[in-house]
């Protein structure tokens, strides 16, 4: 009798890690989203990132321009982001560069990824870049550089695939060791 008590304890507390390993995988993660400032007419800009990153799994930074106001834009204008991210892997890499259209907003994603669990300290540059008058090179102004952080984490040291497939291999075999009595005295009932 003592035999089936400490294996439905041992399943129970089996089931009762292996869910909370699978809610930590899928939980879904918040996001933040912080104000860029422009200069007068350039747009309202908002830079939206993950409030943290599972180990393992990819995330997205948004920069999301929408169309300017005020002044038009010059002929030939091209805006430039760039992400800096020590510590993370990112793609693209370098940097992106888009013709911003008056009537519609620009945007910029960037896919990153955390290796090992931390806080990474990041930096999005936003150029534009306008022909000048007897130039080659397009004379470039730093618009905006948005720093900000980003902190990753892992779950006792199993990043977010492995915390998934352990919670649902955990607590199937949790439920099977530890719920047995339960149902056999729901079927009585």
């Amino acid at each position: 009798m003592w035999v089936n008590r400490v294996r439905r304890l041992a399943g129970l507390g089996l089931l009762l890690i292996s869910l909370t390993a699978l809610a930590w995988s899928l939980w879904p993660v918040p996001q933040q989203t912080l104000r860029v400032d422009l200069p007068p007419g350039g747009g309202s800009p908002a830079l939206r990132l993950p409030g943290f990153v599972r180990v393992g799994e990819p995330a997205e930074i948004l920069l999301e321009l929408s169309a300017p106001t005020g002044a038009p834009q010059a002929a030939g204008a091209l805006l430039t982001a760039r992400l800096e991210l020590p510590g993370l892997e990112h793609a693209p890499s370098g940097e992106m560069s888009q013709a911003q259209p008056a009537s519609r907003p620009a945007a910029f994603r960037w896919e990153i990824r955390a290796a090992r669990p931390g806080m990474f300290d990041g930096v999005v540059w936003l150029y534009t870049a306008a022909p000048a008058a007897g130039q080659a090179q397009p004379e470039r102004q730093v618009l905006s550089a948005q720093r900000f952080q980003i902190r990753s984490g892992d779950f006792f040291g199993l990043d977010s695939r492995w915390a998934q497939a352990l919670g649902i291999a955990g607590a199937a075999i949790g439920a099977v060791f530890g719920l047995d009595g339960a149902v056999v005295w729901f079927l009585r009932r």
